[in-house]
């Protein structure tokens, strides 16, 4: 079985990206590669598709050379992400969603791969777990300007309160 790997980018120039594009390639990942993307230009697109990703994109704008997202007033990428990487997920042809073993979510513009993380996860998954969840260890009481920001705009005070 083959494995496939998803992130989510917006308003990401090809600069942006490349770290994460070229160190998964230069780790041997051999998997599927998906991308969606909210609004990103021809040239990225015309990168990531040279690059063997499948892509989720959004409305053409060809007077503006780019793909683009028109949000909802509540928009957050760090949250609406997780539900149209599921949509393009769950919208795989049948035989396409049974092909695949591991399915690794990053976040793209922060990440760099320095080994294959198919490998790692087959030798530390062991056949016993069905997931893996990372965090960047930092707690959203100490993230105030970015972290804590989202938690509270994406779900309000409340859960922000009880999380931080």
């Amino acid at each position: 079985m083959k494995d496939l790997i998803i992130g989510a980018i917006t308003n990401y120039s090809i600069d942006q990206i490349r770290p994460w594009v070229e160190s998964l390639k230069a780790c041997s990942f051999r998997g599927d590669r998906y991308l969606v993307c909210y609004d990103v230009d021809y040239a990225t697109v015309d990168y990531l598709k040279k690059n063997g990703f499948i892509l989720k994109l959004f409305h053409d704008i060809p007077h503006q050379k780019r793909y683009t997202h028109i949000p909802p007033s509540n928009f957050h990428i760090c949250v609406h992400r997780f539900f149209d990487m599921w949509d393009l997920l769950t919208n795989l042809p049948q035989e396409t969603k049974n092909e695949y073993r591991f399915i690794i979510s990053t976040d793209v513009g922060d990440v760099i791969f320095q080994s294959n993380p198919s490998i790692w996860l087959e030798n530390n998954l062991k056949g016993c777990y069905k997931i893996n969840a990372a965090t960047e260890s930092v707690f959203y009481k100490d993230e105030i300007f970015w972290g804590a920001e989202n938690m509270k705009q994406s779900f309000g005070i409340e859960v922000y309160q009880s999380v931080r």
